[in-house]
């Protein structure tokens, strides 16, 4: 990582630490190493490996966000959104554009793509996406049955496979997010809750590309 590279990390971490109370910051610096696990795993290459860390940083920024300021900042960009717990995947990106907009390194569509689909997925995810999906949902805070299992299961998986062959590790990530976002679906359609269509998406586009 460059000099300029560390900077900018030091600098989203004490922005953000600022931002976030102290149980949503001790998650986003979870979800920072879960996502450095799964980085060393694939084999991402520097540059990637930096936009995944500040996506991971930056992922839950707008998440205490007020309502009405979230609405208006996706207005401002065009954004169409859901009134719905995923609101804040949502002005995740433009949050950053706006405030970060004099770091143009921060602005990379890596980030922006990871953080708008790290809480429902997405169609076409690249390897950065997949992560922070992966780990948000992981990361050891999470007490959570669902992810207690989901994050033995996966480790278990990248322990199991040939590190060798980089397609495989690929399909790891692959099924799991498959098997997220089918618990995801099973949990909220226990509790009669709000299902956001993109989760859906994510689950048959993901499983059409893990049977490849």
């Amino acid at each position: 990582m460059t000099d300029r590279q560390v900077n900018i990390i030091e600098l989203l971490k004490k922005d953000v630490s600022e931002t976030e109370d102290k149980k949503r910051y001790d998650h986003t610096l979870g979800v920072v190493d879960e996502c450095g696990y799964y980085a060393d795993f694939v084999g991402l290459g520097d540059d990637d490996r930096f936009a995944l860390e500040c996506a991971a940083l930056l992922h839950d920024v707008t998440k205490n966000m007020p309502r009405d300021d979230a609405e208006a900042l996706c207005k401002r960009h065009g954004i169409k959104y859901s009134d719905s717990p995923t609101l804040h995947q949502d002005t995740c990106a433009p949050y950053i554009e706006e405030h970060y907009g004099d770091v143009p390194e921060l602005c990379d569509e890596r980030i922006l793509s990871a953080v708008s689909k790290h809480t429902t997925g997405g169609e076409n995810m690249s390897e950065c996406d997949m992560i922070l999906y992966i780990a948000d949902f992981t990361e050891p805070g999470r007490k959570y049955e669902n992810c207690v299992r989901a994050r033995e299961y996966i480790r278990k998986e990248c322990e199991n496979i040939n590190k060798n062959d980089k397609n495989a590790r690929i399909k790891v990530l692959e099924r799991a997010v498959v098997t997220i976002s089918r618990m995801t679906i099973e949990h909220l359609t226990n509790k009669n809750s709000y299902i956001d269509k993109r989760t859906s998406k994510t689950l048959a586009d993901m499983q059409r590309r893990s049977e490849e």
